[in-house]
């Protein structure tokens, strides 16, 4: 309500300008004429109010300037939180279709264009309207017919700005789209410069930005041969008002049907309308340019989430002990050629471990990301206590689980941040003894600042198994009851995982441990053993060594790799 305030009371000091602006010219008006008239006793008078009136000017001038572009920055800082809201409640599906560079776009060169839409475009607009309007007004109540002649050339500006209109939006939203490409591709570039840096590849990854760079130029050039035509068309028909004018208003004055203060009077509105004329051009762009942006905002605000809440009522308190099932799963990702999954059922009961093996590209992840409900299956159900995923409200069952994902995250926070993150009432006790489950002591003990060590953007000043045991630490502050840790030791040696797991086993609660390595899971209750996105066997660790299949196999492989490394 404030900012709305806000806004209008910025217009009407707008219009309070505007209105002292075509006063002026009466005011001159009379002076003229009485000048002529020798009348000079009263030119005080008039120069006072001239100079009141630019005073007037000067001060709403200022107010409309505070109050609107105020209030544009606040539409701005709003549309980015709804924005930003958006994308934190949009499912995994919507991220894996939009690059990131794209999606930072919509947040800022798209918001900029709508920002100044409702800034300078309102501004211009209303100024335009209102000038245009009372300028007309004030000419007729002069003299008519002078007016009707001025008036002629107006009807072809309504003209021009159809025809260029729709090329205008049509060409700021390629623009804008290659403007997003643009950002991805250096977003992509920028993210990944070590990669870049060590297969040598700097010349093709600046080819790249270069040739994305220039799409938006060349673009940006065939916008600007139709916006640039309206400023010298705008200017043209300024141009022959004023000459008709001169020419008709000339002719009247000699004839003496013209007073010289009306004449005089007459240029300085025409001269007035001469803002609004060549404004039309910069104001038909700012609202094209706004109409395009908020048209690809909208289309993010409007889409809907595939995961949404489910309906069912459930308590308020989290579950103390729940299980978990997998009931007859499939999955594919869209445009997958093949299923990820297929008719998979297992069990967690609470308190138990359960570990998930097999080859690269079998399913593992994907099994996770389902108990997650980051995605939702084809077929089959995921359940919480028996349940069903989609019946619940996700806030309240992702109470119940926490992560540790293969792509680990960190942020540019102190070490202590990163650690704590999402439970940030957590004492400092409590997170060095996550640091010492999580093998971390040592490393605390060389950074400079020990938990208050800032980490750069992504913990680039960690090694890899630095960030992985920084991430395993997160998961020992948790107090959900199912953990799910996705291959998430990859990165260590052996001594340290094992002593990493040997404080996972310990934990409270349920464990899904997933792994391609058959010692990390080894000591759970039940294995499952997954191949081509189907569940092919299960069992304990002696139990699946004994059946010769495919468990079998893969502990073998790794038995004597192991061994060759340790000969060597």
């Amino acid at each position: 309500m404030q900012r709305r305030l806000y806004f209008f009371t910025g217009i009407a000091s707008l219009l309070l300008v505007d209105i002292f602006q075509l006063f002026i010219p009466r005011v001159v008006k009379r002076m003229i004429d009485d000048l002529f008239l020798l009348k000079s006793d009263r030119m005080l008078i008039y120069f006072s109010y001239i100079i009141l009136l630019a005073a007037g000017m000067a001060l709403f001038r200022f107010f409309w300037r505070m109050l609107i572009v105020r209030t544009s920055f606040y539409i701005e800082e709003q549309l980015r939180n709804d924005l930003y809201k958006k994308y934190l409640s949009m499912d995994q599906s919507f991220f894996d279709n939009r690059s990131t560079g794209s999606l930072i776009a919509l947040a800022t060169n798209d918001l900029q264009a709508v920002r100044m839409m409702f800034s300078m475009g309102v501004v211009s607009a209303c100024d335009g309207i209102f000038l245009t309007t009372l300028s007309i007004v004030f000419m007729f109540s002069m003299n008519p017919l002078l007016t009707l002649y001025v008036l002629i050339p107006l009807p072809f500006i309504t003209l021009f700005i159809l025809i260029t209109g729709k090329k205008i939006f049509s060409g700021f939203t390629r623009v804008q789209e290659y403007f997003s490409a643009a950002t991805a591709k250096l977003q992509e570039f920028v993210s990944s410069i070590v990669l870049v840096k060590n297969f040598t590849l700097e010349e093709e990854a600046y080819a790249s930005v270069q040739t994305a760079s220039l799409r938006i130029c060349n673009e940006n050039f065939a916008l600007m041969r139709v916006w640039g035509l309206l400023f010298p068309v705008m200017a043209l028909i300024t141009g022959l008002s004023s000459a008709l004018a001169g020419i008709r208003g000339g002719t009247m004055a000699v004839m003496g049907n013209l007073s010289i203060g009306e004449f005089t009077a007459f240029f300085s509105y025409i001269s007035i309308l001469a803002w609004p004329m060549m404004a039309i051009g910069w104001v038909m762009n700012l609202f094209q340019r706004g109409r395009a942006s908020m048209e690809r905002i909208n289309v993010i605000l409007d889409t809907t989430p595939q995961i949404i809440d489910g309906s069912a009522k459930i308590a308020d308190q989290p579950v103390l002990k729940p299980s978990f099932s997998v009931h007859s799963v499939s999955f594919r990702y869209p445009e997958a050629l093949h299923p990820a999954l297929t008719d998979v059922s297992f069990d967690i009961p609470y308190g138990t471990r359960v570990g998930i093996t097999g080859k690269t590209g079998c399913g593992k992840t994907t099994l996770a990301q389902l108990l997650l409900r980051r995605y939702d299956p084809d077929s089959g159900s995921v359940t919480m206590n028996g349940t069903d995923y989609r019946d619940m409200p996700l806030e309240f069952l992702l109470q119940h689980i926490v992560a540790s994902p293969q792509q680990n995250t960190l942020f540019a926070e102190t070490l202590k941040e990163n650690i704590r993150f999402g439970y940030d009432d957590i004492p400092e006790d409590m997170v060095k003894t996550a640091c010492s489950r999580a093998q971390l002591d040592s490393t605390i003990e060389e950074l400079p600042d020990r938990l208050e060590t800032m980490l750069g953007e992504k913990g680039v000043n960690l090694s890899g198994g630095q960030k992985q045991r920084v991430a395993l630490a997160r998961i020992f502050l948790a107090p959900s009851p199912l953990r799910v840790i996705d291959d998430s030791l990859s990165a260590l040696d052996t001594v340290t995982e094992n002593q990493i797991h040997e404080s996972i086993y310990t934990l409270p609660g349920s464990l899904l441990l997933i792994s391609h390595r058959v010692a990390a899971i080894s000591r759970c209750d039940v294995i499952h053993v997954m191949d081509e996105g189907r569940i092919v066997e299960s069992g304990t660790h002696s139990e699946l060594i004994e059946r010769d299949g495919i468990y079998t196999d893969i502990y073998n492989r790794q038995l004597v790799k192991g061994m060759s490394l340790h000969d060597k």
